[in-house]
């Protein structure tokens, strides 16, 4: 498997992923865009096939937060969530000493690989994105 920085080709790719990663919110094509303008969206592949894909954010202000991990269901389980999820924490800890991230309250296998990955959940954040959506604020320390 290989990873490597996406790029504004890869915006149909990360969009079928993310529509078939088995989570009920799939991806838009014009977020996808924006998230490759931002230059921080890594892409696994398995033999040129993309797979899986990651965006986080970095600012000099706050801690850098991952905003997207999506896996396609049929590779789920393979270490290829954790291989993305490990590519941008040796990125970010070159600068930054904790990484945060969120996630839906209800999605409970996501939550349980974040803990075993090192996450530590510090809050509940309400209305994210949608009226009475939860999510719960998680956070890494790297260093």
């Amino acid at each position: 498997m290989r990873i490597r920085r996406a790029s504004v080709k890869d915006v149909n790719d990360i969009v079928r992923i993310s529509e078939n990663d088995g989570y009920a919110h799939s991806l838009k094509r014009e977020s996808v865009k924006k998230y490759l303008e931002q230059g921080s969206t890594y892409l696994i592949a398995e033999e040129d096939m993309p797979i899986g894909v990651i965006k986080y954010g970095l600012c000099e202000k706050c801690f850098p937060e991952i905003y997207v991990l999506s896996v396609k269901l049929e590779f789920q389980g393979r270490g290829i969530g954790k291989a993305l999820m490990k590519k941008v924490e040796q990125d970010v800890s070159k600068k930054y000493d904790k990484i945060r991230l969120h996630v839906r309250n209800w999605n409970t296998k996501a939550m349980t690989f974040y803990l075993k990955l090192g996450y530590k959940p510090i809050g509940i954040i309400k209305n994210l994105y949608e009226k009475s959506d939860m999510h719960v604020q998680m956070i890494k320390t790297l260093k």
